[in-house]
């Protein structure tokens, strides 16, 4: 992290006052003190870790080192709060840059493969067993590997803090189990969108019925995760929530199943997801982890061509109801929802005007679930093969 670039949320909105910042996004409200205001106003996009250190530190005299930690768990919050933009990954020309350079794993470690991503994780105790099974879905061979994590526990008379290191140094010190938990699901998220050069990544929901996937662009909070949910346990298979990877020169969605954190706002909705009384409930008290398993949905094929492009609009309390829109419209909307859309070049661009040529698109406003399932299924089952 010390040498990326941190940019603020640009759908955060933001009041100060006497110089504290009041956040709000996704129906929460976050307060910042006047050290946090100040850090969050340098996050422009081209500011790195390494910066803010120096300049923190000459402000306020204290050391880089001590700094730079303090900064480091404090942007690791504002991540796992969804915060901060994901960094788009560096401009290079498709299928010519050179694979990042990969190391061999801790002995004992155990190996991932999220995409073109390959990570691994050493932890071996409750909160490590428990995030072996957050990240199972994604269980590869042992071999090299792009970043190696390490998550430990230290008891310092009453306290107890959780230690995220990735390829040795300290990224994460917290006394909250479910910050280090929220923290790795959203690094790793994070440079999945960073190594991949053989998809557009479109931030959306993707599921599919056999070979066929409708694709839901949307911004945070607009409820695709919801809808994703109830989708996947109405049959449809889950591909994603999140980045729906759609191969250069072709319309296939990838499927990209990562682990669904489902926030307080949406829960009562989707009260089959509830979990089961257990060890692992103490991790869940801020979030429910729903993997792909526990999604169940009918199985498919590897990949499923993009046949529905259907933007969301929230309108909780309403009937949700599906209207047609332009195929320039949809277009419009993945492409203003595409992570690495400049990296990929005019490449990236004309894959996802390919993927849009042959879908039907449409506009749906998100009311009530049944009604929603029911609209998004039309799109794609006819009345003489229903599931």
């Amino acid at each position: 992290m010390s040498s990326e670039r941190v940019e603020r949320g640009r759908e955060v909105e933001v009041v100060v006052l006497d110089g504290e910042a009041v956040l709000f996004h996704r129906g929460r409200v976050h307060r910042l003190d006047l050290v946090g205001t100040r850090v969050w106003a340098m996050l422009d996009g081209t500011t790195t870790l390494d910066d803010l250190a120096r300049e923190l530190g000459r402000e306020f005299d204290e050391g880089a080192d001590r700094v730079r930690a303090d900064i480091g768990a404090f942007l690791a919050h504002l991540g796992a709060e969804g915060l901060l933009e994901p960094g788009p990954p560096p401009p290079h020309a498709p299928g010519a840059a050179s694979a990042p350079r990969r190391t061999q794993p801790p002995e004992g470690a155990r190996c991932y493969e999220a995409m073109a991503f390959r990570f691994s994780l050493q932890a071996d105790n409750e909160i490590g067993r428990y995030l072996h099974e957050l990240f199972g879905q994604f269980s590869a061979a042992d071999g090299s590997v792009d970043a190696s994590y390490e998550l430990t526990r230290e008891v310092d008379e009453a306290t107890v803090r959780f230690i995220v290191r990735r390829n040795g140094e300290i990224v994460l010190t917290t006394t909250r189990a479910w910050l280090a938990i929220a923290w790795m699901l959203w690094d790793t998220n994070q440079r999945v969108i960073l190594h991949e050069r053989e998809h557009v990544l479109v931030h959306a929901a993707a599921l599919s019925i056999e070979d066929r996937a409708v694709v839901i662009p949307a911004r945070m909070g607009s409820g695709k995760s919801t809808l994703a949910a109830s989708l996947a346990l109405r049959g449809f298979r889950y591909l994603t929530d999140e980045a729906a990877a759609i191969r250069l020169g072709q319309t296939a969605v990838t499927p990209y199943p990562r682990t669904m954190a489902l926030a307080t706002s949406t829960q009562a909705l989707l009260p089959e997801l509830r979990p089961t009384p257990s060890w692992r409930s103490r991790y869940q008290r801020r979030q429910w982890h729903v993997t792909a398993s526990q999604l169940g949905g009918a199985p498919g094929p590897a990949t499923a061509t993009v046949s529905a492009v259907v933007a969301l609009e929230l309108r909780p309390g309403e009937p949700s109801a599906l209207t047609q829109i332009s195929r320039s419209e949809a277009f419009e909307s993945l492409c203003r929802n595409a992570w690495n859309l400049a990296g990929l070049g005019d490449s990236g661009f004309r894959t996802l005007g390919q993927a849009v040529a042959g879908a039907a698109c449409a506009r749906l406003t998100f009311g009530d679930i049944p009604s929603a399932v029911e609209a998004v299924r039309g799109l794609l089952v006819t009345d003489r093969h229903r599931v």
